[in-house]
């Protein structure tokens, strides 16, 4: 979650896969200078504009009254909200709003979503070479976990079993297990 800062109003950006970031009902409510019933009647007066799941979404977030479903705005509701609040304050939010929603839309991906990405591709990777190497004869399950991860390694940058912290030593054949055909081996890990 980061922090920034709009007419000395903290607002707590929470990063988000799918749309970047998400700021609270509350906080833009604040940023826009209008009380949280002002968004509630725009979201209403305008739900053909204003989509769920695209502009807006309910987060179960934990409150004084406990868990509770809280509408969070993503970068495109705060913008497309801005054409219905008129207001000198609501004018200086959209322009930070602006600025903030350019700079982060700029070639640079949302650090979070781009190491998930490159995570999720790495493993496809290990699975590919996993059962390339099982098919070119490679079998004992040791030498193909290491293979498969130093070919990841190479293509990708990723280390897995550097990532898992753990080392690798060749376990004795009552360690090993099969599993499935995703993950042929089971290795001893101290």
């Amino acid at each position: 979650m980061q922090i920034a800062t709009f007419n000395n109003i903290h607002l707590h950006i929470q990063e988000d896969i799918t749309h970047e970031f998400l700021l609270s009902n509350k906080e833009v409510a604040l940023g826009y200078g209008v009380a949280i019933q002002s968004l509630s009647q725009a979201k209403t007066n305008h739900c053909d504009e204003l989509i769920e799941n695209k502009h807006w979404l309910k987060l179960q977030v934990q409150t004084k009254g406990g868990m509770q479903k809280v509408i969070h705005w993503t970068k495109r509701g705060i913008v497309r909200l801005g054409f219905f609040i008129k207001s000198e304050q609501a004018k200086r939010f959209r322009d930070w709003a602006e600025d903030l929603i350019l700079s982060s839309s700029t070639p640079q991906k949302n650090p979070l979503k781009q190491r998930t990405e490159e995570l999720e591709y790495a493993q496809q990777q290990l699975d590919i070479f996993e059962k390339a190497f099982f098919k070119i004869g490679i079998t004992d399950k040791y030498e193909l976990a290491i293979a498969s991860n130093s070919a990841v390694k190479n293509e990708t940058g990723i280390d897995f079993i550097e990532l898992s912290g753990k080392k690798i030593v060749k376990p004795s054949s009552e360690d090993i297990h099969l599993t499935d055909i995703h993950h042929p081996y089971k290795l001893k890990v101290i």
